[in-house]
C-alpha cells in the first residue's frame, strides 16, 4: 500500500514539475517580450513624444503573468529565501521540524486561502466581464487572473508535495533517532 501511494505521489510530481517547467519557459520568453515593449515605449515617447497607450497596462499584466509562472518552478528548484540567522544553526532534523511545522501550521493554511481568494476573484471577473480601466485599452481581466490561478494551484500542489517529502524525511531522521 505504501509503495503504491509514493508511486502515485512521484506520478503527481512528475507532472507538476513538466507543467511548471514549460509554464516557466514561457515566462521566460515573457520577460524578453517585457523589455521590448518598454524599450519601444521610451523610444516612442522621448524620439516621438509619443507614448504607446497600452504599454502600461501589458506591462503590469505580462509581469503578475512572469510572476505567477515562475514560482513553482522557483519552489522546486529551491530558490527561495529563507532568513538563516537561526535556521543554519539547527541539526538536519530541527532543520526539518521547522519546514515542516511552519508550512503546515502557517504557510500551507496561508497559500491555500490565498489560492481560493484568487479562484473565486477570478470566477467573478469572468462572469461579470470585468475590464481594466487604467488606460484606454480596457483588456478583459480573466484571462490574466486566470493564469494567476493556475500558478498559484501549481505553486499550491508543488508546496504540498515539498512538505510530504519533508514529513517523510523527517520521520526517517526520527526512526534514527540519531543527530544528524
Amino acid at each position: 500500500m505504501a509503495v503504491k501511494w509514493r508511486d502515485d505521489m512521484k506520478a503527481v510530481e512528475k507532472i507538476v514539475k513538466v507543467i511548471s517547467r514549460f509554464m516557466f519557459q514561457i515566462s521566460c520568453v515573457l520577460v524578453l517580450a517585457l523589455i521590448l515593449i518598454i524599450c519601444a515605449d521610451v523610444v516612442a515617447r522621448y524620439a516621438f513624444n509619443s507614448p504607446i497607450a497600452w504599454v502600461y497596462e501589458m506591462s503590469y499584466i505580462l509581469g503578475a503573468f512572469i510572476a505567477a509562472t515562475g514560482i513553482a518552478q522557483l519552489m522546486l528548484d529551491g530558490g527561495n529565501i529563507r532568513v538563516d540567522m537561526f535556521y543554519a544553526k539547527f541539526s538536519k532534523k530541527g532543520k526539518l521540524f521547522v519546514d515542516v511545522l511552519f508550512g503546515v501550521v502557517l504557510f500551507l493554511p496561508s497559500y491555500a486561502a490565498l489560492t481560493w481568494a484568487v479562484i473565486r476573484n477570478c470566477i467573478t471577473a469572468y462572469l461579470t466581464g470585468e475590464e481594466s480601466v487604467i488606460t484606454t485599452w480596457y483588456p478583459k481581466l480573466w484571462p490574466i487572473k486566470l493564469v494567476l490561478c493556475i500558478g498559484l494551484v501549481l505553486f499550491l500542489i508543488t508546496y504540498v508535495l515539498i512538505i510530504i517529502e519533508k514529513i517523510g524525511k523527517l520521520l526517517e531522521e526520527v526512526k534514527k533517532g540519531g543527530k544528524s
